[in-house]
């Protein structure tokens, strides 16, 4: 275990100060608008350093096929963000790039196939909505990491709570396998970009871009996916929607929102939880550790609520923890707004 995280430290690091040295002469930097609330010039740079090091931890870790599937799979997304993180990309070139990778993810047998045990012993099989969920799901998980990366930390953080909820169910429920040390490499490396992101490091800060953010989303979900299909089955399936409360929950909102107001549901704005916690004044930190903390806890509810009541009342909590959750941010919303 130490080996990996020291190996996995200096892989990086190198790849941080390759790329960064690269980023301003092909200006793959984020410069300061109205809808950002940084200062100064930050590379964009975070989303090629998680891949890299992920990609060569191949060399000292057993990465299970799967996963290296997922891997090629990742790289239109990852190529498609960079570009619209140097030109800024329509809006249409994504998602249609977005449906074709996750196209060939179903060709590579990867996508939603049950719910688990949702009313009896039997699992609740999807069978033609089985294609349709995985687009959904994939391409909705995707966008919401990138909808939530607003503020420093908070994509990633979020990302990394995510992952290791993944990480604890998956002994729980399976034990130690061949993903788990996947898994651990994954939460490292992220990390070591939350420790950047956040500018503990004086002169090193670095973004995730739209290629970070996407790419991490998309990984996430095809995770989940991965790990409740029936062949693998780390964990129950229904335990997929607490892990990623949070940015389903802001993602689904902002989109409803935008519809009923007859706005794009695609273009940014600045009606995400973090955006409406910033106007109520809280700082940085304040604003991560609430939000953190409320995915934690939705985390852990969700686990809860699968050993004590079962799968039959979990989407029924959840969806109304998720109205919950709107009807108050609607009331701050139109408190601010007198």
């Amino acid at each position: 275990m130490i080996a990996i995280f020291v190996t996995t430290v200096l892989n990086f690091i190198f790849f941080l100060i390759f790329y960064n040295f690269f980023s301003t002469h092909i200006g793959l930097i984020d410069k300061p608008n109205e809808r950002k609330i940084h200062k100064g010039l930050v590379p964009l740079t975070g989303g090629l350093i998680i891949f890299s090091s992920l990609i060569v931890s191949n060399f000292y870790i057993q990465i299970p096929s799967e996963i290296i599937t997922i891997f090629m799979l990742s790289i239109p997304i990852l190529i498609i963000g960079l570009i619209d993180d140097l030109f800024e990309v329509h809006y249409l070139y994504r998602i249609i790039v977005q449906l074709l990778v996750i196209l060939l993810l179903i060709g590579f047998n990867i996508y939603v196939v049950d719910l688990g045990k949702l009313i009896n012993d039997d699992n609740f099989l999807l069978g033609a909505f089985s294609i349709p969920l995985t687009f959904l799901a994939v391409i909705g998980l995707t966008n919401s990491f990138n909808f939530i990366d607003g503020l420093d930390g908070l994509c990633s953080g979020l990302s990394i709570i995510s992952i290791s909820s993944i990480l604890v169910y998956t002994l729980i429920f399976s034990g130690f396998n061949i993903y788990t040390d996947f898994l651990i490499v994954l939460i490292i490396s992220i990390s070591l970009f939350f420790i950047f992101n956040l500018g503990f490091l004086k002169g090193y800060k670095i973004f995730l871009g739209d290629s970070g953010s996407t790419i991490i989303g998309f990984i996430l979900s095809c995770l989940l996916i991965l790990f409740t299909m029936p062949s693998i089955r780390l964990f129950p399936p229904i335990l997929v929607i607490w892990f990623v409360a949070i940015p389903i929950f802001d993602l689904v909102n902002v989109v409803l929102d935008r519809i009923i107001n007859k706005t794009n549901p695609f273009l940014p704005d600045r009606n995400h939880i973090h955006h409406i916690l910033i106007r109520m004044n809280f700082n940085k930190y304040s604003i991560l550790i609430f939000i953190f903390g409320s995915q934690i806890i939705l985390s852990i509810i969700g686990g809860l609520i699968y050993y004590f009541i079962g799968n039959k009342f979990s989407i029924i909590i959840y969806l109304f923890c998720f109205f919950i959750y709107k009807f108050i941010i609607n009331k701050i919303n139109a408190k601010q707004l007198i």
